[in-house]
């Protein structure tokens, strides 16, 4: 079906270049308000009924679960190399108490205790993932430090401990 041609006598109150979330909506809102909008978009004018599959259910899809020839599911070990195990997670509570007393109109003394880490929660690192000449699962001495958590995270002071801090402002 051969396009007609474009009328160029007509007006338009405004012109939006592109369609997409941006130029849409802005073509939304200047129609809703009474404007004559002309809407430019590039490429070509695409069947809403073959080509906009955005609302389809993902099960639908005959291809669903298939891999392309050349490609094969991983095995157990391909899986654990590409996707090591998850170390544990970091937990750390901070708090602070301030507390100001007056001295004269617009001096104060202001007291700060302030602490990282509260409640003294040891954050261990991740375990190790070093496997020394290949590894034997019936071989305990091929195993080495596979696996375990040997050190702990440090926070931002430096130390894997409770830091307690405490201090002396004056605020004029």
């Amino acid at each position: 079906m051969a396009e007609s041609p474009a009328d160029l006598t007509k007006t338009y109150d405004a012109v939006v270049v592109g369609s997409g979330a941006a130029g849409g909506m802005a073509a939304h809102v200047l129609t809703t308000h009474g404007m004559k909008v002309l809407l430019l978009e590039a490429g070509k004018k695409l069947p809403i009924e073959n080509e906009l599959r955005s609302m389809e259910w993902p099960y639908d899809n005959p291809h669903r679960g298939e891999l392309p020839p050349d490609r094969h599911s991983l095995t157990f070990n391909e899986y654990t190399i590409r996707r090591p195990p998850y170390g544990p997670g970091f937990e750390n509570v901070n708090a602070s108490l301030f507390k100001d007393f007056g001295i004269w109109e617009r001096l104060r003394f202001q007291f700060r205790a302030e602490a990282q880490n509260v409640f003294n929660h040891p954050n261990l690192s991740n375990p190790n993932s070093d496997m020394q000449g290949g590894w034997d699962p019936n071989d305990s001495t091929t195993w080495g430090d596979f696996g375990t958590t040997t050190s702990t995270q440090k926070n931002i002071s430096g130390s894997s401990g409770r830091v307690l801090q405490l201090a002396g402002k004056i605020v004029f």
